[in-house]
């Protein structure tokens, strides 16, 4: 490249590395620089599980379960969210999400111990909200969603295959029973390489203007 474009091998380091960082290329050992297949695409409105919205564009997700604890130290986060008596020790499940053998996202699950009790990770095909609402025996009343975009803990970076602290857009839902009781709290970690967040609306068109719908001749009250 440095020959054909008449440029330095320092100059062509630095623009790979510029590419690479915008997502577009990837360096993988064994294999060198290779051109980034097209982004994963989330829709962010209406809501759905991941595996709704995939399917619905015709996109294959395969989920792995990488760790299951049906008592595991509920994280402060966790107990900030749970009303009345705080519980010490929640379920806790690990995923990750994949699409065309790429590693897209990780997800970290906290729900209480009696659902964990219940679930059956060796059955367990998907989506996670789905089976522990089934296992609730109660509909999802009240939902919590906020994204953001945050260094990688090491844990989720070790599972997405990236660098520790590099950015990743954290996905976090919170979902309460009708006696706000929690159903499910979740962390997703997105690597930002290889999915996009896209929303669409239309809007109504603008009515006309009351001088033009007005008749000719017709008299306006002021």
């Amino acid at each position: 490249m440095a020959r054909r474009y008449g440029v330095s091998r320092v100059t062509v380091r630095q623009a790979l590395g510029v590419l690479e960082r915008a997502g577009l290329l990837s360096r993988q050992r064994g294999r060198g620089t290779i051109v980034s297949p097209p982004k994963v695409v989330r829709s962010l409105a209406p809501v759905t599980t991941m595996e709704e919205d995939l399917a619905r564009q015709g996109v294959k997700l395969e989920t792995r379960i990488l760790e299951f604890e049906r008592r595991h130290p509920a994280p402060a986060t966790v107990r900030a969210k749970v009303g009345g008596r705080r519980p010490s020790r929640v379920g806790f499940l690990t995923l990750l999400r994949l699409v065309d053998d790429r590693v897209i996202a990780y997800d970290r699950s906290y729900f209480p111990t009696d659902l964990a009790a219940r679930f059956e990770p060796e059955s367990f095909d998907g989506p996670m909200l789905e089976a522990v609402r089934e296992l609730a025996g109660s509909p999802v009343t009240w939902v919590d969603w906020e994204i953001e975009i945050l260094p990688a803990p090491r844990e989720a970076a070790s599972a997405l295959g990236i660098t520790p602290r590099l950015p990743v857009v954290v996905s976090t839902s919170t979902l309460w029973r009708e006696d706000d009781t929690l159903i499910i709290r979740t962390e997703r970690f997105y690597r930002i390489d290889r999915v996009k967040f896209r929303h669409s609306t239309r809007y109504p068109s603008s009515p006309a203007p009351i001088d033009a719908a007005r008749p000719t001749g017709a008299a306006v009250n002021r």
